[in-house]
């Protein structure tokens, strides 16, 4: 793993339940949570999901057991399997799934009433990502707006819709942003285009400045 530990694990670690008997991640980042974490508890069984073989080769080190999967592909044998786990967490996951609602309502269908999702989510309404589909700039790859892996798009409202469709209540999260605000005019241009749509100004700008969501949510 990299020295340079990405920003958001601290927070995110943050977010996961303490001293918990069994985790099960999906992307590593390089296995930087799995290792902040089993600093802290390391009796925890700490397991990581990867789509591909060089994802898996690459995530063994990091963690106490490496699975193979597409969660897209998998059925209902899969998510008996990990039921046990006290947190599924979707660490830049959740935007590359196909069919999320799938995904979710299916955990929710093993999860216990003691047990949590969590995830850390790119936010597709930031301010940069909107300048960008607005002068038609929204390219994949690495220097993109867009990973290649990324199927989702996903906002504040959109997220807290999601988790609502699937059986769960967000009980916990925090906003990040590693980006400088946007310029006055750019504010204000936000400002006027949240008017024109008959939307509230203040929060439509407000959802326009953070990057990405960490959000925890509960079966209700």
């Amino acid at each position: 793993m990299s020295d340079q530990v990405p920003s958001h694990i601290a927070p995110l670690f943050a977010l996961l339940p303490p001293n918990a008997r069994q985790l099960l991640e999906f992307g590593h980042n390089g296995g930087a949570l799995a290792q902040r974490y089993k600093q802290s508890y390391p009796a925890t069984f700490y397991q990581g999901l990867a789509a591909t073989a060089q994802e898996a080769g690459a995530a063994r080190e990091h963690y106490d057991m490496v699975h193979q999967a597409n969660l897209d592909n998998v059925g209902p044998a899969f998510y008996t399997h990990f039921a046990q786990a006290d947190c599924w967490i979707f660490d830049g996951t959740l935007e590359r799934l196909r069919d999320p609602w799938r995904v979710l309502a299916n955990i929710r269908k093993v999860i216990a009433a003691d047990c949590s999702v969590v995830v850390h989510v790119r936010n597709s309404q930031h301010w940069m990502t909107q300048l960008a589909l607005n002068r038609g700039a929204m390219l994949y790859g690495e220097q993109g707006t867009l990973s290649k892996q990324q199927q989702r798009l996903y906002t504040r409202a959109s997220l807290m819709a999601l988790f609502a469709e699937c059986g769960f209540q967000v009980v916990g999260g925090r906003t990040l942003d590693g980006s400088q605000p946007p310029s006055e005019a750019v504010a204000a241009a936000l400002h006027q285009m949240a008017q024109l749509l008959g939307a509230d100004p203040a929060h439509t700008l407000a959802d326009a400045l953070p990057s990405h969501f960490l959000i925890k949510a509960v079966p209700v």
